[in-house]
């Protein structure tokens, strides 16, 4: 049984290059997603806003 090979050298390495672009699109894409996630985790934290008041409330005192 002889297997036929369908692609050549080119088509083979614009494959890869489709494939790898396509790649760390969809990374960069999900890490704004994860980013986006992390904030609004924060925005709804007491414990983070109850520190980042502290802080605020610090900074003001210090003449």
């Amino acid at each position: 049984m002889k297997i036929v090979n369908r692609f050549s050298g080119s088509q083979k390495f614009t494959q890869c290059v489709v494939g790898v672009l396509v790649l760390v699109g969809s990374l960069s894409a999900r890490g704004a997603d994860l980013l986006e996630v992390y904030h609004q985790a924060q925005s709804n934290d007491p414990t983070f806003e109850a520190a980042r008041y502290a802080y605020e409330a610090a900074q003001e005192k210090i003449p």
